[in-house]
């Protein structure tokens, strides 16, 4: 058999669609010239391999199966429910991402950046209460002064239709 008649039918004889007899040849002349086998090499590299096909029935079988035993051992593992009076405990000694040192150095600061807060309000209150206090008995504070122009005040029951002024 020559060269381009064996590779005419490489894709048949990978596939094994050739008869028994054109087989026998291919092979024969693989074994013989080396051109040939580094073609069959290279188709034998692209072509997919057939692969093992399991009927739909038995895969959806087997995945039943699974999906049964995986439920009946998730009801079997079922934890406990947990206890409120205790869940802090468990968080504090649970993995967490951040110590537990920097949890409670955190917790310090925040309290007191509150606790400093509150007292310089209280502070501020109590000299702002002074301060008035001393005002009001020296006798310093009077009402504002008005910036209405005496001559453009009004009564509030002022209509303009009563005086013809305006208009």
């Amino acid at each position: 058999m020559r060269c381009h008649h064996v590779q005419q039918r490489l894709v048949a004889y990978q596939d094994r669609e050739l008869s028994p007899g054109e087989h026998a040849k291919v092979c024969d002349h693989l074994s013989g010239c080396d051109r040939c086998q580094a073609d069959e090499d290279a188709l034998f590299a692209v072509t997919p391999q057939a692969q093992l096909m399991v009927p739909w029935h038995l895969e959806q079988q087997l995945r039943d199966r699974v999906d049964i035993e995986v439920l009946w051992a998730l009801a079997q593992a079922r934890p406990e429910p947990p206890v409120r009076s205790r869940r802090w405990a468990r968080w504090w000694t649970a993995q967490t991402e951040m110590s537990r040192m920097s949890v409670a150095m955190y917790a310090a600061l925040l309290l007191g950046a509150i606790a400093w807060g509150g007292l310089n309000w209280r502070q501020a209150s109590l000299l702002e209460g002074e301060i008035a206090r001393q005002e009001i008995a020296d006798g310093l504070v009077t009402s504002p002064p008005s910036k209405i122009p005496a001559a453009q005040y009004k009564p509030a029951s002022y209509t303009p239709e009563a005086d013809d002024t305006y208009r």
